[in-house]
């Protein structure tokens, strides 16, 4: 064996250790646990329950003048269709005048991909404080529900 042929061995070997490491530390890695009682909680709460594809939990989130304008279908079609595989991760939380916005980076995988295309997308969600709990103001990703009537 030549000397540069043990040299490509070991870079080969190298790579390949790293490579090994990279993964389990990805599969290792858990996401934080954040308070519910805070508008960045129920934010992963609601992601959860749309991961899950419950749309109960998910509806469950809404403010009261949400889920009047809103039905529990929107939620149950939004999520039977929606997305199969995704990642949120925390950007930044705002407050506002009666609201706070909590900005996500949403990353998607695509349905069937076996080469593990993904599309990143930034996404607002409004909360406000209701009844001791923070709740959705408008209906958030992936859910679509009509804006409020024009009086």
């Amino acid at each position: 064996m030549t000397r540069s042929t043990r040299w490509l061995l070991a870079v080969i070997a190298v790579v390949a250790v790293l490579a090994v490491v990279a993964v389990a530390i990805a599969l290792t890695t858990g996401e934080d646990e954040l308070d519910p009682g805070t508008p960045e909680g129920a934010v992963q709460a609601y992601l959860r329950a749309v991961a899950d594809r419950d749309a109960e939990a998910a509806y469950a989130w809404f403010s009261s003048d949400l889920q009047d304008r809103c039905r529990i279908s929107n939620v149950r079609d939004a999520l039977q269709y929606g997305p199969e595989d995704f990642r949120a991760q925390l950007n930044e939380v705002v407050p506002r005048d009666g609201t706070v916005d909590v900005f996500v980076e949403i990353t998607q995988r695509y349905q069937g991909d076996l080469l593990g295309n993904s599309s990143s997308f930034s996404q607002v969600f409004s909360l406000t404080e209701e009844d001791g709990a923070w709740r959705f103001v408008d209906a958030s990703w992936p859910v679509y529900c009509p804006p409020e009537p024009v009086k």
